[in-house]
């Protein structure tokens, strides 16, 4: 700034255009909290509250985390999130609920990276009085159904081979079964594993059927 005022005042004496006003300093980690920034929204948001008693928590996870690429890194991170909240409150484990990710939409990332960030965030279920707000078919509550009619879509299935191609599928009671005459040897299957997928799979209730897969390739 004092260099900034003294080439002021070098201009108005000479009657020339006075530069613009330099910004304002930044400090190294301020901003919205992605990866350069790591703690700025806590040390903004959740820390000024850590005087406070609680009951729980409810977490909803920002989409552009698929952009970091984190992978099954991410439970990592949900593991020293939770853990490192319950140590600063000292309230034993308190309920610790999350959202699923929604898509972000548009070709941001690689249609597996969304998929991949799913599987973490079930894996964060292991971490002691979680809750994962999705429908699981392990309480498909009044059955399977298909939104809209016809049949479970954003299915895939694949033999030894890993590769994996679409599928067909049918509701018979409380088990989707899936099938596609390219793949005579099933080993594995995946459903909605693509960021566009928008599947119509859901229960009686009208809940979308959570994205999964039973590989581990």
């Amino acid at each position: 700034m004092e260099a900034w005022i003294a080439s002021v005042r070098k201009a108005l004496e000479r009657g020339g255009a006075i530069p613009l006003q330099p910004g304002w300093p930044e400090h190294p980690i301020y901003g919205q909290g992605f990866p350069e920034k790591p703690t700025s929204l806590y040390n903004g948001m959740i820390h000024p509250l850590v005087p406070f008693a609680l009951r729980g928590a409810i977490w909803y996870q920002g989409e552009a985390n698929v952009i970091t690429k984190d992978g099954m890194l991410y439970y990592e991170k949900m593991k020293a999130l939770v853990n490192g909240w319950r140590e600063l409150w000292g309230q034993g484990d308190f309920p610790f609920y999350f959202v699923e990710i929604a898509p972000l939409g548009g070709p941001t990332y690689e249609d597996d990276k969304l998929p991949k960030l799913w599987d973490a965030q079930r894996a964060s279920l292991a971490i002691p009085n979680t809750g994962m707000a999705v429908i699981s078919f392990d309480d498909t509550g009044g059955g399977l159904d298909v939104r809209g009619g016809g049949e479970p879509t954003w299915f895939e299935i694949a033999g030894e081979d890993r590769i994996f191609k679409k599928a067909a599928a049918r509701i018979e009671g409380d088990t989707v079964v899936v099938w596609s005459e390219d793949v005579p040897a099933p080993a594995a299957v995946r459903f909605g594993w693509n960021n566009e997928a928008e599947s119509n799979h859901m229960n009686k209730e009208g809940l979308p059927a959570s994205p999964f897969r039973t590989d581990s390739w």
